[in-house]
């Protein structure tokens, strides 16, 4: 998976996930295998497997708090590079609101674009 600068909410599988209802997603048995993310610079919820929870000021009269989801038996494996300025960057997620988690692994490397 590769974006340019600026990305937002980039994953290894899914960008987000969860209800805008405020229900828990349950997400369960999903795994990437030697994936590499490459996000570029100024880029923001990046994860190995999900970007994150779904929230923008924009549409808080409609989505007042960020999507809420769970995870049960997942892996990563693989790499997240991303540009100068980059944030909530992770190996599985990278901004979960309210995340509840089980049986989660990662063998997921994270580094600067262009390091090997």
């Amino acid at each position: 998976v590769t974006v340019g600068n600026w990305a937002d909410l980039t994953g290894g599988a899914v960008g987000y996930t969860g209800n805008m209802n405020g229900a828990v997603t349950d997400v369960a048995n999903v795994m990437t295998a030697g994936v590499t993310v490459r996000v570029g610079d100024n880029s923001y919820r990046v994860g190995g497997l999900i970007g994150g929870s779904f929230y923008y000021d924009a549409f808080a009269e409609y989505i007042p708090t960020p999507t809420v989801f769970s995870l049960t038996n997942c892996a990563t494996d693989g790499a997240v590079e991303a540009g100068e300025n980059s944030t909530a960057v992770g190996a599985v997620i990278g901004y979960a609101y309210q995340l509840e988690s089980k049986n989660v692994t990662t063998t997921m490397e994270i580094m600067p674009i262009g390091q090997e």
